[in-house]
């Protein structure tokens, strides 16, 4: 019994040291992945910060922009996210932490102040640590507890909502033949890149152009081929195919006159006795 105590309390004092050792790295640094544990990552490369410090940040620009991300499925953020004001309005890049689009994020956001969240802080952190694997050279900040801590403590969220209806801008008056350009322009409270699909009127396919920036005029050009009147229908779209009302414009296309050429020769006669009759 005395040679297993003494035993015990060798191995004890053997491993000590290497618990010390473990719990003394795991309160600076954390390991990047159970699966993958290629790289540790500091806790210097990114900040922690609660749901209230997300909020008060996001509502002025007197700190810098800073730029929440939501990484979550568009069934999670169609029917709610984090609502703040612009330009510190809220994101969508679904699954980020898979790596999608990730070089197409790097490369939007290269310096930049980003806030990245998910539901509860798991999906946001493995965003975190994909970034910082890849060398991301922004700020990082993570937000514990996502959006539901957000809803906990009674911060405002909203669904995506359509773009408003578009307006329309060009000519109403054309002639057969020659193409015209028309601008839209239409406004969304999430800030969403918009496809506009637009029906000419006439027997030509509905035609989609985009996308573009909320902050820029979408723009397209048609011609017609016979002689009407013609009624432009533009509807504005998302990124998930909400749609607006759509908007009309009319337009009159009449037929191109031809002078007959006998006509044209009788009155070029006609101008030519004149003008020899004024001068003499």
């Amino acid at each position: 019994m005395k040679k297993i105590l003494i035993l015990s309390i060798t191995a004890i004092i053997v491993l000590l040291p290497l618990f010390q050792v473990t719990e003394s790295a795991s309160s600076n640094q954390v390991i990047g992945s159970s699966n993958n544990p290629s790289y540790i990552l500091n806790k210097g490369d990114y900040t922690n910060i609660t749901v209230g410090e997300a909020w008060n940040m996001t509502q002025s620009l007197d700190d810098g922009e800073q730029i929440p991300i939501d990484v979550r499925r568009d069934d999670e953020w169609i029917p709610e996210h984090i609502s703040t004001p612009y330009p510190e309005y809220a994101r969508h890049w679904p699954n980020l932490q898979n790596g999608e689009k990730l070089a197409e994020f790097m490369e939007l956001y290269a310096g930049r102040q980003v806030v990245i969240y998910c539901r509860t802080g798991v999906r946001s952190f493995n965003a975190v640590k994909l970034l910082i694997s890849n060398g991301f050279n922004g700020t990082i900040y993570n937000m514990v507890g996502g959006i539901v801590e957000w809803k906990n403590q009674l911060l405002p969220v909203k669904p995506n909502e359509a773009p408003e209806k578009p307006t329309i801008d060009g000519p109403n008056n054309g002639k057969v033949g020659v193409s015209y350009k028309y601008f839209f322009t239409t406004f969304d409270s999430d800030y969403d890149d918009i496809y506009y699909y637009i029906k000419w009127g006439d027997i030509s396919l509905e035609e989609c152009v985009g996308p573009f920036s909320i902050m820029e005029e979408g723009f397209a050009t048609h011609k017609w081929i016979t002689k009407n009147r013609y009624t432009l229908q533009v509807k504005a779209k998302d990124r998930y195919d909400f749609e607006s009302e759509a908007a009309t414009f009319e337009v009159n296309i009449p037929r191109n006159r031809i002078m007959p050429k006998f006509f044209l020769e009788k009155f070029q006669n006609i101008f030519a006795v004149l003008t020899h009759r004024l001068n003499n």
